[in-house]
């Protein structure tokens, strides 16, 4: 069941793409945020996501992406990325929330 009081980031506004591209991400997993200077580690699907919005990929076209690469449900696979981009816009790592990454 989709939470709707917290819809994802993506579906109401646009991630702020110049931040997305200054995050250095390994190909090991190892994300860098040099605006704030926190580091995360990501498993390889959360990798592949984060290269799809550095390309300016809509949530429309990364929904797409998935249900073409990953063998799941797209109810599944749409509950998954909401929470996916919740948690990057939690972390300010969309741009979004810049009071967020300033703290």
């Amino acid at each position: 069941m989709k939470n709707l009081e917290n819809p994802s980031p993506c579906r109401e506004s646009k991630p702020d793409l110049e931040h997305l591209k200054s995050l250095a991400l390994s190909e090991n997993g190892f994300l860098f945020d040099p605006m704030t200077g926190f580091a995360y580690n990501l498993n390889p699907t959360a990798i592949t996501l984060v290269h799809q919005l550095q390309q300016g990929r809509t949530r429309a076209e990364i929904l797409k992406y998935m249900e073409k690469h990953y063998e799941a449900d797209s109810n599944h696979l749409e509950t998954d990325l909401d929470q996916f981009l919740r948690r990057l816009e939690e972390y300010g790592l969309l741009g979004s929330d810049k009071a967020k990454r300033s703290a």
